[in-house]
């Protein structure tokens, strides 16, 4: 019995990663011709029009939808009670955005979005829709069903990518009617694999609407805290150092989803593990050995790509915007920041201690805005790198510090000298390379995890 928890880990996150990296690389790929075809200020408009609805939708509908995942995972809870719930508030939240959308088209409060509105707008409607889909099919643990969602939505995104930019020619419009029917396909995908209409019922349960909301509403503060740790350094930049410089920072971002990516698709199954196994018997030693094993394998994965950060950005990166790789080594330690404390957030969950999830995530946040004004205002762009991993290293710290009776035998000096080991290489890579003290670095890295190496591999075998 002991190994069905990770066997169970390991096919949900298998699911995903087939899916993800198969369909997420043809994206990756893209990033090459997409910047030769979009201008800097092109691409900075719909960086930040996109980061401005990622903070909206958690707030606009209480971000219920990510509650729908606990509730269904709960045998206590009537499905069709709390799918109802969660589409309930994601019709109001959509409404309201589109009374903020008409209200800029009347008073031009942002000029910059000025003319996009209603692609703007439908591209929440898609992005609510997909977020609210795929919450109901891992709450339903129809993980399958995700990773085929997440196929279709790429294969859109491709290949409306290369209709409206190459072919026709369309521009920016066209860039976000390609994401806008990727994601919509997709949710319409899920909404008709998991039957979510049958589940729609005109019936409410206020006691169960008071604890769906009770634990939602506190997710606003991770959602945003999230939000404002990975998309206020677009803000600070535009702000400080101009629109074009937000585009070519905002594409560094692209080797670092190379990592998010292998985060964001364990973090969707451990959700589903670290739920189902809560207090059951080892419980908190799984909960360790799985951290150390994510630490270890986004931690080495992170030095391999700062150490080929120029030749992979002299590949992915159009001529303007080369000179993002100096921004890369610190976006990817952030990562790596990121991902531990992602582990440690589904704990948080499974104990329904999401005020815990959402203020820490939040005070992270809010030093990363002081972060980067001042760092920005004195070292430019890569200020923000270095406050974006700043901040994700806080949250980890106060996520942890929550959770830590839950997590039984980490080694907190051996993780932090971990970290310290890859930011004295990313400083290296930034100061002319030193390539071979990097690999020395490397070595050092894996020397220190020499004993989660095994299961390292055990997982990434299965």
């Amino acid at each position: 019995m002991g190994d069905n928890k990770y066997k169970y880990l390991i096919k949900n996150t298998g699911f995903l990663a087939i899916s993800s990296f198969s369909s997420r690389i043809l994206v990756f790929l893209l990033v090459p011709f997409y910047t030769n075809i979009l201008s800097t200020s092109e691409y900075g408009i719909y960086d930040l029009a996109t980061t401005t609805i990622q903070l909206l939708m958690p707030i606009l509908t209480l971000n219920v939808y990510e509650g729908v995942t606990r509730f269904l995972m709960s045998d206590k809870e009537n499905p069709n009670t709390i799918v109802t719930l969660g589409f309930k508030y994601i019709a109001v939240g959509t409404a309201i955005f589109a009374l903020a959308l008409w209200a800029n088209t009347i008073f031009n409060i942002f000029p910059l979005f000025s003319g996009f509105e209603l692609l703007i707008f439908l591209y929440f409607v898609s992005n609510v829709l997909y977020q609210y889909a795929v919450q109901c099919a891992k709450g339903f643990e129809l993980v399958k069903l995700m990773g085929i969602a997440g196929v279709i939505s790429t294969v859109v995104m491709v290949f409306t990518n290369v209709l409206f930019l190459a072919i026709w020619h369309i521009g920016l419009p066209g860039f976000f009617l390609s994401y806008i029917l990727g994601q919509g396909i997709a949710a319409v995908y899920l909404f008709w694999k998991i039957e979510i209409i049958r589940y729609l019922k005109n019936e409410d349960d206020y006691d169960v609407q008071k604890r769906l909301v009770y634990y939602s509403v506190p997710l606003i503060l991770n959602t945003i805290g999230w939000w404002i740790n990975n998309a206020s350094d677009r803000y600070i930049v535009t702000w400080l150092c101009g629109v074009s410089i937000n585009g070519i920072y905002s594409v560094s971002y692209k080797i670092p989803s190379i990592l998010s990516t292998f985060q964001s698709i364990f973090t969707q199954s451990w959700q589903i593990s670290a739920i189902k196994e809560y207090q059951k018997e080892g419980y908190r030693r799984f909960y360790a050995r799985m951290l150390e094993t994510i630490n270890l394998i986004v931690g080495i994965a992170c030095m391999v790509l700062i150490l080929f950060t120029k030749v992979i950005a002299g590949f992915l990166y159009a001529k303007d915007f080369y000179s993002a790789w100096e921004y890369v080594p610190f976006l990817l330690l952030s990562t790596v920041f990121s991902a531990s404390a992602g582990m440690v957030g589904p704990i948080l969950s499974a104990k329904k201690n999401t005020k815990a999830l959402g203020t820490s995530t939040l005070f992270g946040a809010l030093t990363n805005i002081v972060f980067n004004i001042a760092l920005v205002s004195i070292i430019g762009a890569q200020g923000a790198a270095i406050a974006t991993a700043l901040s994700s290293f806080l949250i980890f710290l106060l996520r942890y510090i929550s959770a830590k009776k839950e997590i039984e035998g980490i080694s907190l000096p051996r993780l932090f000298g971990f970290w310290v080991v890859i930011c004295i290489q990313a400083c290296l890579m930034i100061d002319g390379g030193h390539y071979w003290g990097q690999v020395v670095l490397i070595v050092v890295g894996i020397l220190m995890y020499k004993d989660n190496i095994g299961l390292a591999l055990k997982c990434l075998k299965k």
